[in-house]
């Protein structure tokens, strides 16, 4: 969007959501770097920050990426969806393809394999499969949502917005409901049965999950609720059930790995995105944002930091171990680093003659 007409409730979804996910990331780096040696109160810190700061971002991303596009007063050509998806598809050939060739460099050098094309021909591979990194899962599922959209805007217009509201629900029941309820009963009575997708399946998978999300956003656009506090209270439910079972997939002998209860499929995260953007919509409003403020820099690189900060969150981790700074000072300073080198980064990408019209 031109500066003029940026959205200020957007404009902060954006700002929080790209703080979220770096401290998400932070977080969990910092946990996978030392997970054998780091304290059960430090842990479990990292759980309950990383849900109420991180879990809502990403679907919230898919969500205003719907709000926008599906707004009735504009068009939704194929032409304008694919220049969406194929902005997304050269991310994946320049970002991700840097990012599999440090992989496979780092894997050569481990084993001491001697460098030779094949680690191209590998890291090539990696991007086509959707094996690069965790993090560009977004970028995979978001083609596959931008390629759907005028499709999602035709059955929107065709069915109105009630009726195409009726058939977000039962989208969103069957993808992220039943999905969520089924990995929770498998964690908590311990089948053994490990069905979470990996590689290209992810990438299938987690296409409908940015496809619900876009459509919910395209329904937030019709609601807006009177009182905030009903949100507010389903927001604390939706925090406290993604904690509690957090904890105790943890830290309670027995139980299963339930990590999707928290994770992008997840309704409870869903719905605590859902309210995220509807208490900013309610409080902040549509009037533009500052255009000579941090958080307007911020809103504007969001994506870059996205794409850019797990590079620089394997680079701090390499020179530093966590259990020798003290909690929480460490952990701020580390996403204040990593936000700001990525904040640079991305507008420094942004002179490259190919690069900026990426970021």
């Amino acid at each position: 969007m031109q500066r003029a007409n940026r959205i200020g409730w957007i404009e902060w979804a954006r700002v929080l959501g790209a703080v979220g996910v770096v401290v998400l990331h932070v977080l969990t780096s910092s946990f996978m770097k030392v997970p054998e040696d780091i304290s059960d109160a430090r842990l479990a810190g990292y759980i309950v920050v990383s849900v109420v700061f991180g879990r809502w971002a990403v679907p919230s991303f898919f969500m205003i990426t719907g709000y926008l596009l599906l707004d009735p007063l504009k068009e939704l050509r194929w032409t304008r969806a694919w220049g969406y998806a194929k902005r997304m598809i050269l991310v994946l050939l320049t970002f991700g393809l840097f990012f599999s060739l440090l992989e496979e460099v780092a894997l050569c050098v481990n084993g001491g394999e001697p460098f030779s094309p094949r680690i191209v021909l590998r890291a090539v591979g990696d991007v086509l499969t959707a094996s690069s990194w965790d993090h560009l899962w977004y970028v995979y599922a978001l083609i596959g949502v931008y390629a759907l959209s005028p499709i999602v805007r035709w059955v929107l217009d065709r069915l109105g917005k009630r009726r195409f509201a009726t058939l977000t629900l039962i989208l969103f029941v069957v993808v992220m409901v039943i999905p969520t309820g089924f990995r929770l009963w498998q964690g908590l009575y311990g089948s053994g049965v490990d069905v979470a997708p990996t590689g290209a399946v992810a990438l299938l998978a987690n296409i409908p999950i940015g496809l619900t999300c876009f459509c919910i956003g395209g329904c937030l656009r019709y609601w807006q609720p009177r009182r905030l506090l009903p949100v507010a209270l389903v927001a604390t439910a939706c925090v406290g059930t993604m904690t509690a079972v957090g904890l105790m997939g943890l830290f309670v002998e027995g139980y299963g790995d339930m990590g999707f209860v928290y994770l992008q499929g997840s309704c409870f995260a869903c719905i605590y995105a859902v309210c995220v953007l509807t208490m900013l919509r309610h409080t902040v409003g549509d009037g533009p944002m500052a255009s000579d403020t941090i958080a307007a820099r911020l809103a504007e690189d969001s994506f870059g930091i996205y794409v850019i900060h797990p590079l620089y969150v394997h680079i701090v981790l390499l020179v530093t171990n966590p259990l020798a700074f003290p909690p929480v000072l460490y952990e701020v300073a580390f996403v204040i680093i990593v936000l700001a080198i990525s904040d640079l980064s991305t507008r420094a990408l942004r002179h490259a003659p190919f690069i900026r019209t990426l970021l």
